[in-house]
């Protein structure tokens, strides 16, 4: 969830792409545990399915609204002095002194 959300740099290529692989091996993961339990407890892998896919859902609704979209570092909670446009702007005032 943290890969997903945190940091100026969420939009990266990169860390989607690192953040997507974590979340599909730890989804493998789940679905291989709930597939050797199937056999002995037919009922109870059915909330662990749910759970992946109702979080998985939530992820692909929240993601383009939330870390891409606009002003997303700013709206999260990030120091003002972190974000890029900010850290740019204090700098040319600094150099202009």
């Amino acid at each position: 969830m943290h890969g997903f959300g945190a940091g100026s740099d969420v939009k990266s290529t990169w860390l989607l792409a690192l953040s997507i692989a974590c979340l599909a091996v730890v989804l493998a993961a789940v679905l291989a545990r709930v597939a050797a339990a199937w056999r002995e407890h037919p009922q109870r892998p059915r909330p662990a399915l749910a759970g992946a896919a109702i979080f998985s859902l939530f992820l692909v609704l929240w993601h383009p609204s939330g870390p891409l979209g606009s002003e997303w570092a700013r709206r999260s909670g990030t120091p003002s002095a972190l974000l890029p446009h900010t850290r740019s702007a204090s700098t040319a005032s600094g150099s202009q002194l």
